[in-house]
């Protein structure tokens, strides 16, 4: 026996009624619901925007799936179409080999950022969100460490703004100019900042203004309640996994790596050194690190490194070097870094052929 309700209340109500009636009686029910019915819908209006026996006799011997269950066969049937036709893009990352290397920031996907203090990862985190907001696409940039403030003097700087001036009380006309100019750029209303530590707060904001990137800057000073350090982070390294995965975003959350023990001389970070948490390999679909060499005998970053793909679950790992610019904050990609990366043995780093 086959009850088929009108999508209201009444027919719902109908439909239990019927079951109960026919219990011990009829050998078995099953209650169809019609998929695309809109509201007081019947079968005859099913049957009008297509539906046919064909589709009603596969509905009772295989009923509709509960909410979030998907099965492989639809699935493959969903992403067949790419062999037809190109794949929806994802968002570019702003340095040309590492978008090759990870595929880019796609839906769904969870891709972390790390390196040692003070070499440019919320450098590279604003370059990114700027980058994802000239390629169209909505940015929410969860700043923990920048206020708004200094982010926007970060964006200044990319126009020429000098800090030493700013700071100093003594501004030119070029600075001026220089936020005259970041403030007209229409890409810049793409991005959006806000201060949300806890991972209830951060989905919240995004159910709210459905974008395209969250970007966390960054995952250790998230709030953790009153768990240990270790079980937090790996709480909210989860909790992005399924804030990615449930609003169909992308999301790119900064992180630290352990500082070297007692050592003036940062060595080429890995996975391991990921602070605080091991849930964060499991859960990434990507890792990149943010490495620069010290200079001889102190701590401060060398202007030339490297953006190293350590993980790529749809892509391949490999690296990118590049030549930061303090003054402007950006990462330029130059050949003369290519070269010193190779004296480096960073070339160790780098796949053959296209992925």
């Amino acid at each position: 026996m086959v009850v088929i309700p009108d999508n209201d209340e009444a027919g719902h109500q109908h439909a239990e009624l019927v079951t109960g009636a026919l219990a011990g009686i009829a050998l078995d029910v099953i209650v169809v619901k019609l998929p695309g019915l809109d509201v007081k819908g019947d079968v005859t209006d099913w049957a009008h925007n297509g539906g046919s026996l064909e589709k009603l006799k596969e509905l009772v011997t295989r009923p509709p799936l509960p909410d979030g269950v998907i099965n492989l066969v639809d699935a493959i049937k969903g992403v067949s179409v790419w062999a037809k036709e190109p794949m929806p893009r994802g968002i570019d990352y702003p340095w040309p080999t590492v978008t090759t290397l990870t595929r880019g920031l796609r839906p769904t996907w969870l891709s972390f950022m790390a390196g040692y203090p003070g070499h440019g990862k919320t450098a590279a985190a604003i370059e990114t969100a700027v980058s994802a907001a000239r390629q169209g696409r909505q940015v929410l940039l969860v700043s923990l460490e920048m206020s708004p403030d200094e982010i926007a003097i970060r964006i200044g700087q990319r126009f020429g703004l000098d800090t030493g001036r700013l700071y100093g009380g003594r501004p030119e006309e070029t600075d001026r100019y220089a936020f005259e100019l970041a403030q007209g750029m229409p890409y810049h209303r793409n991005v959006n900042i806000v201060y949300r530590g806890s991972l209830a707060e951060i989905e919240e904001i995004t159910e709210a203004m459905k974008p395209d990137l969250v970007i966390v800057d960054y995952l250790q000073l998230m709030d953790i309640g009153r768990e240990s350090r270790v079980e937090g982070t790996t709480r909210n390294s989860h909790g992005l996994k399924r804030l990615a995965q449930k609003h169909h975003c992308a999301v790119l959350c900064l992180s630290q790596l352990s500082r070297p023990q007692e050592r003036v001389k940062a060595y080429t970070p890995g996975i391991f050194d990921l602070r605080d948490s091991g849930a964060i390999e499991a859960d990434a679909d990507q890792i990149i690190f943010v490495y620069r060499e010290r200079q001889e005998g102190d701590k401060t970053p060398k202007d030339e490194g490297a953006f190293i793909v350590a993980k790529a679950r749809m892509g391949r790992t490999g690296m990118q070097s590049f030549v930061f610019d303090g003054k402007s904050q950006q990462f330029e990609i130059k050949a003369v870094a290519e070269e010193r990366a190779a004296v480096q043995g960073w070339s160790v780093y780098q796949g053959g052929g296209e992925p």
